[in-house]
């Protein structure tokens, strides 16, 4: 259960009820129903874990495009959203696909839903395409979350 959360309702972190005592250790992806990633453990204690949100400033997850495979580092918006970045400017998107973890690193699986490609276009060095993420669950109303032990 969420316990606590980002006193400034900036959106970068909640709090749970479980911690190293149960199996729980950093770096482990946090979901809701649905295989839905909401973030990641970032500090833990005997009961209870800090969760770094997806919208934390700090996070960084390698993610892919279902629809068109194009893949691309999923950051952070201090708090205000999600932002696909560094995609190959070959690469197509397209506002309404599904983003997803792409397994790459290491850390995370593959298959684990974010949210939708809301707008995209060419970023601001011109080198790559860079795209908003509207994510699927709204981070301020989470009640209650799953950890996925390795």
């Amino acid at each position: 259960f969420v316990v606590g959360q980002d006193p400034q309702r900036l959106g970068s972190w909640i709090m749970i009820d479980k911690g190293s005592s149960s199996g729980i250790t950093v770096g482990m992806p946090v979901i809701v129903s649905d295989g839905i990633l909401v973030g990641k453990i970032e500090e833990t204690s005997g009961i209870s874990s800090k969760v770094s949100l997806l919208t934390n400033s700090t996070s960084i997850v390698n993610a892919a495009d279902l629809n068109s495979e194009a893949r691309g580092i999923l950051r952070g918006e201090y708090g205000l959203g999600i932002l696909l970045d560094l995609v190959s400017q070959e690469d197509i998107l397209s506002n309404g696909d599904d983003v997803i973890t792409s397994g790459l690193g290491g850390d995370m699986p593959r298959g684990l839903f974010i949210g939708k490609i809301q707008e995209f276009g060419v970023s601001s060095d011109k080198l790559f395409q860079q795209a908003v993420v509207i994510p699927r669950v709204k981070y301020s109303d989470l009640r209650m979350v799953s950890v996925i032990k390795n």
